[in-house]
């Protein structure tokens, strides 16, 4: 099995959470697995067409398709490369609505988006400026074809390839991490990377009036990768890692960081969630706060299961206050 990384640059996405995305190419016996497609710029199209061909290839060896989760940055060109391959599409189980109607989708979120904003403290102003980011989706998420959903713990084998699939909540509502039995080499999405933090999702699920804390769901999900017992992990961003465990550590620390940081906030007076953000990361742009005011919320909630901290609604907005202040 032969095996590349592809680093695709996010420069021309307006929602760029990081430099890079990793693309990965696998070739087995029939031909070419990517995992994931970058976003749906022209340079990431370049970058993915350049390097096929610089090895030999082109789009038509690509005979699987691998998506890890529905996020833009990774699921960008799944639509156009689905139609230009023929290659059938792996996602996780459970994200088939998605791709299935995305506008009614997109459109649904970005209302809720908009309000949930509201509640937790966002102007007006504010919360029409970062529920722009699913009218940029709209414009960009087509309907998907040849869909497989994939379920968890399922395995498959590709020619002499073999592949654990597990369908993971936390940093998405469902991600697929996948395992390749043979080398144990784990490609883990966005699940657990090595230069960043602990990284859940804002939305909460579109029938649900409360937020799922998807913090806890996150670190059961990095739980059962660390039981793999992977030799490599092949991330959605940055570089391989091979120090699971160290890596997690760091990750912890940072949390704790920030965790620390509310706690000295609320001392002085009840916060919304907005107020920590903006006051935590005072030069946000209004797509920073897609991934990063989910880790507020996110550090909220593990006070709050600390017994740190409470939860109140006034006047239909959201406010912290520690316990017992």
């Amino acid at each position: 099995m032969n095996l590349w990384k592809i680093e695709v640059p996010l420069d021309e996405d307006p929602f760029k959470v990081a430099e890079n995305v990793n693309v990965f190419v696998v070739e087995y016996k029939d031909g070419l697995i990517l995992i994931d497609t970058g976003p749906d710029t022209e340079i990431a199209r370049c970058k993915i067409e350049n390097f096929l061909k610089e090895k030999g290839f082109s789009f038509s060896d690509i005979k699987k398709i691998f998506l890890t989760h529905q996020h833009s940055d990774h699921s960008g060109n799944l639509s156009l490369f689905s139609e230009i391959t023929k290659a059938d599409v792996f996602i996780p189980e459970g994200l088939e609505f998605i791709f299935e109607n995305p506008l009614k989708v997109m459109e649904k979120k970005e209302k809720k988006f908009y309000y949930d904003s509201l509640k937790e403290g966002f102007t007006e102003e504010e919360a029409k400026k970062v529920s722009s980011y699913f009218s940029y989706l709209k414009e960009r998420f087509s309907p998907v074809k040849n869909i497989v959903p994939v379920s968890n713990n399922q395995t498959i084998s590709f020619g002499e390839c073999e592949f654990k699939f597990l369908v993971l909540p936390g940093h998405s509502l469902s991600s697929l991490c996948i395992f390749d039995i043979k080398n144990k080499i784990l490609f883990s999405g966005d699940v657990f990377v090595k230069d960043g933090f602990l990284s859940g999702y804002y939305f909460s699920d579109l029938e649900r009036e409360d937020r799922e804390k998807s913090i806890f769901f996150l670190l059961s999900s990095i739980v059962r990768l660390m039981e793999l017992k992977p030799k490599k992990i092949l991330p959605g961003h940055g570089s391989e890692i091979s120090d699971f465990e160290n890596v997690y550590r760091l990750n912890l620390r940072l949390l704790n960081f920030h965790k620390n940081k509310i706690l000295k906030l609320l001392k002085e007076r009840p916060y919304s969630p907005a107020e920590l953000f903006k006051i935590l990361f005072p030069q946000f742009k209004p797509h920073q706060v897609v991934m990063t005011f989910g880790l507020v919320l996110q550090i909220i909630d593990f006070l709050e299961e600390e017994g740190k901290v409470v939860i109140k609604e006034k006047d239909g907005k959201i406010f912290c206050k520690l316990k017992g202040g």
